[in-house]
């Protein structure tokens, strides 16, 4: 399908060129999608009688292109084939991604009805899997180690494995086309799409028969139907592509590829916000942390500044104690060599008490003042 990319302001000339009907005819839109398509990239269309006065010479200047961030922006418009009259203009976004696959020049959807003989490496592996060097770790292969060879992982009966081969090789070739890697661990398969690992696997699908043995027992048996199931994703994620006897698997390749990006689009969005939800929360730990941490030293400062002054005030106490001791021994005459002495002793050790002296003490070196209160 033959198909032209617009740019914003490209789009904005071919309005005020050619009238939205002939554009509608040329390409495949309706009338009120490409409507909607040019107002949602801020794209004036010319006024009713727009072109009727032009044709008689009385043509109004065009309205400008208002400036937007939107210069990246890229529409995708589809030359419209004779009879076909599908509305491309209204696609959901998968079904855009879809078209857009389908349209890629570089992948090729046709499966094979025989291998080529030089066989991609990822279908090697998966034909011989036996040729597979898995990573050990002290002898035992090591489930943790990703590595980037290895086959897609396929449980089918033997009559289907050739036609599996074949469906991988094109599904892997596609894969590749668009830009994707893969990785392995041991016998387990994922694509990888912008970073994101999602699993592949192949699968026969079964029919379970109930019947009656030679001793009259009910029992039932799964049998292989020839049809494959091919299992993206993993637990809630987990996604089953059956295959039917009237729609093959090779029909939704495009679809399991669209898919495919979409979902680790979706997913690597997700890793991203969470990242950034982590990053501002430890960002925020780190700021409460760090209050925290300020917090306690002030409080501390602020606890040894309290007891510094309590301690100040106890030592004016003495020496307040110590003047009246004074005062009052020398009024009553009972001033003796031993309170003398002790008034001398209790001043020194005020001063070595007082916190705004700070008076070295020899014999009470090593002792804290502050266990005196």
């Amino acid at each position: 399908m033959e198909s032209k990319v617009f740019s914003r302001e490209e789009l904005y000339e071919l309005v005020w060129q050619i009238p939205v009907q002939r554009i509608t005819v040329d390409y495949m839109v309706s009338f009120n999608s490409f409507k909607k398509i040019c107002s949602d990239n801020k794209i004036p269309l010319p006024p009713n009688g727009y072109w009727s006065k032009k044709k008689h010479g009385k043509e109004l200047p065009p309205t400008p292109l208002p400036i937007q961030d939107l210069k990246g922006e890229k529409i995708t418009l589809y030359k419209r084939k004779e009879d076909d009259q599908r509305d491309l203009g209204a696609l959901s976004d998968f079904d855009k991604l879809k078209l857009e696959i389908e349209n890629d020049s570089k992948v090729n959807f046709v499966v094979p009805k025989k291998l080529s003989k030089k066989l991609d490496p990822i279908v090697k592996a998966t034909k011989f899997p036996d040729t597979v060097n898995h990573p050990k770790k002290d002898g035992i292969w090591d489930f943790t180690k990703r590595y980037d060879y290895g086959g897609i992982a396929v449980s089918v009966s033997e009559n289907l494995f050739p036609r599996t081969l074949r469906v991988i090789d094109t599904l892997v070739k596609a894969l590749k086309a668009r830009g994707h890697t893969f990785s392995f661990v041991y016998n387990r398969s994922y694509v990888v799409i912008v970073g994101i690992e999602i699993p592949l696997r192949f699968r026969e699908r079964h029919k379970r028969i109930n019947y009656t043995d030679d001793y009259g027992h009910k029992s039932s048996k799964l049998e292989p139907q020839g049809l494959l199931t091919l299992i993206t994703g993993e637990y809630s994620s987990e996604r089953e592509w059956n295959e039917t006897n009237t729609n093959s698997l090779e029909k939704k390749l495009s679809q399991i590829i669209t898919y495919l990006e979409i979902t680790a689009g979706e997913k690597l969005n997700w890793k991203i916000e969470r990242d950034k939800r982590e990053k501002e929360r430890k960002e925020q730990e780190k700021i409460e942390n760090q209050k925290a941490e300020i917090r306690s030293l002030e409080i501390k400062k602020l606890k040894d500044l309290i007891a510094l002054s309590r301690q100040w005030h106890e030592v004016q106490k003495l020496r307040k104690f110590l003047t009246h001791l004074d005062k009052e021994s020398t009024k009553k005459n009972t001033f003796i060599p031993e309170i003398k002495e002790l008034i001398k002793f209790g001043r020194e050790k005020a001063d070595w008490l007082d916190p705004t002296i700070v008076k070295k003490d020899e014999i009470l070196e090593g002792v804290n003042p502050h266990d005196f209160f």
